[in-house]
């Protein structure tokens, strides 16, 4: 009943318009933050309902290890790696009223004691059929003493 409830509020919040203007851009920003974040945590427990909502059917990314990744195979049971992760930032971008490429900066620490793990990443957003998903996205893992990390950048002022 509860994990009802739950999809029932992630959906009743997901924006179902084009990011048009500033009111529009607000809630489809903090939709994509949202995501970045629920995704974030899936290497700490499998979350098939965030990949069901977020990813587009016809989805594919490259992972930090340089495999191509597709929604089905990220909706195949799996035990998590992580005991702990986090998201710093995401940042979308809208190029367009349906199309926003969202850049962001997450860690993730191994159960395995490796040491934590550093990943940016960029996601490609598109706005169809009524709703905002990751249509393309590309990981890459970065040491955590390189300068400028955990800093998000500042946000794009809109065009006059």
């Amino acid at each position: 009943m509860a994990l009802i409830f739950l999809l029932a509020a992630a959906v009743a919040t997901m924006p179902a318009v084009p990011a048009t203007d500033k009111a529009s851009r607000a809630a489809v920003t903090a939709y994509i933050e949202r995501c970045a974040d629920e995704w974030a945590h899936t290497v700490v427990r499998f979350e098939p309902e965030v990949i069901q909502r977020c990813i587009a059917d016809d989805y594919r990314g490259f992972s930090s290890g340089g495999k191509l990744v597709t929604k089905p195979l990220m909706l195949e049971p799996y035990t998590p790696e992580g005991k702990a992760a986090g998201l710093y930032y995401a940042r979308p971008r809208f190029i367009s009223p349906t199309l926003a490429i969202t850049q962001g900066e997450e860690w993730w620490e191994p159960k395995d004691g490796s040491g934590k793990k550093h990943l940016i990443w960029t996601d490609i957003w598109t706005f169809r059929a009524g709703k905002w998903q990751i249509v393309a996205s590309q990981d890459s893992v970065v040491p955590f003493d390189q300068p400028l990390m955990n800093t998000p950048p500042a946000r794009d002022k809109p065009p006059r």
